[in-house]
């Protein structure tokens, strides 16, 4: 079972507020927005000027950030107690947090980066498969794009 799926077909929560997430096609995970491949999407305008825009396919949530200007975003998801911070830069990364006393949380390891080596297969479409494969989620930024 892939993190996403408590999603699929209910809501996500997007600053606090739920917001209905449409079924439609996958996009390539290529670093790029394309147009035609997120008309299908939910398009939720950003306090920044951005775009979010959310959909799943039947079996993964597939999530784009636009904006003007350099924008950093991790995706934090929530299961139970625990939350998974999901970061895609020059780098993926995974923190897992769990309750750690009130009102607090506590890491779980170590932050774990991957296809961080910069070379042109851990960077490729093969390299963000098998994190894929591995940790349930993959990303891409216009500068992993290759």
């Amino acid at each position: 079972m892939h993190l996403w799926h408590l999603l699929l077909g209910v809501f996500a929560f997007v600053q606090g507020q739920p917001q209905a997430v449409p079924r439609g096609s996958a996009p390539t995970l290529d670093g790029t927005i394309g147009p035609a491949e997120w008309t299908d999407a939910a398009d939720l305008p950003l306090g920044t000027g951005g775009h979010l825009y959310l959909k799943h396919d039947g079996r993964d949530l597939h999530v784009a950030i636009r904006g003007s200007g350099l924008i950093l975003a991790d995706l934090c998801v929530e299961r139970g107690d625990t939350v998974r911070v999901l970061h895609s830069s020059a780098s993926l990364g995974t923190a897992t947090y769990a309750p750690g006393g009130t009102d607090s949380r506590t890491r779980l390891g170590v932050f774990a980066w991957a296809l961080r080596d910069g070379t042109a297969e851990s960077r490729g479409p093969a390299g963000r498969q098998e994190h894929y494969d591995r940790f349930g989620w993959a990303a891409t930024t216009v500068g992993m794009a290759g």
